[in-house]
């Protein structure tokens, strides 16, 4: 009974340490270019600064379940604005969003990652899923607040990325992508339109009225594997 016992122990241990062996854990940090009502129409030229983590789960030599997580200040202002219209309405912001994504990584290139000798050292992929946000903004005009969000909203991700080896387990990653978020309202233009009645003149000057809010999120990652899969993938 004891050797069944210390037999069943002894092969729990070992899954488990080959279950520990899929994994990655990194740290993220980059820019952010919000892209909605209000500002300037340049898509990924960052003016501010996020941070975040992600975790990845690999699955096959193809791709991997990861979560994500980045919390990033967002904001713009119609003074750097390229038309007209935008720069005499005179509308900014300031807001903070926090993501949570859920989703795979798909690598371009078939490869063991943790295999420095049998595989690529540098690998192309893409990630798409699902993001959870919480976000927050004031909306203001002729210095004074005219508006305010807090709420939460769902997304689609949709990041290109390389990622190569510098040194042991250790992987970069640098990625840059868009998130689609189902809300108009990361500025508080839609809280202002719907309590001022003022579509009209948002619209005239904003073809982007009445279109979801996104942002672009441009980053670079430092990731640490762990261990040697060959046995689980079969290279």
């Amino acid at each position: 009974m004891k050797k069944t016992i210390l037999t069943t122990l002894m092969a729990s241990i070992w899954l488990l340490s080959m279950q520990a062996q899929r994994f990655e854990i990194g740290v993220t940090g980059g820019g952010t270019k919000y892209i909605g009502d209000i500002g300037n129409e340049y898509y990924f030229i960052p003016n501010e600064i996020g941070y975040g983590g992600v975790f990845k789960m690999n699955h096959n030599p193809w791709y991997s379940y990861r979560l994500g997580f980045i919390y990033t200040p967002i904001k713009a202002n119609d003074a750097y604005a390229l038309s007209q219209g935008r720069q005499q309405r005179k509308f900014s912001f300031d807001g903070t969003v926090y993501e949570l994504s859920l989703g795979i990584e798909y690598n371009f290139i078939k490869n063991n990652i943790y295999k420095r000798h049998k595989g690529n050292h540098i690998i192309p992929y893409m990630f798409s899923g699902i993001t959870g946000t919480k976000y927050s903004s004031q909306l203001v005009k002729g210095g004074s607040i005219v508006s305010a969000s807090n709420n939460y909203s769902v997304g689609i991700p949709m990041v290109l990325g390389i990622k190569f080896y510098v040194s042991g387990n250790f992987l970069i990653a640098i990625e840059s992508g868009a998130r689609f978020n189902l809300t108009d309202n990361l500025d508080g233009t839609f809280n202002y339109v719907k309590a001022n009645q003022d579509q009209h003149y948002f619209s005239k000057v904003n073809s982007n009225m009445q279109h979801p809010d996104w942002y672009t999120f441009s980053s670079i990652s430092l990731i640490y594997t762990f261990g040697d899969l060959d046995c689980y993938f079969g290279l």
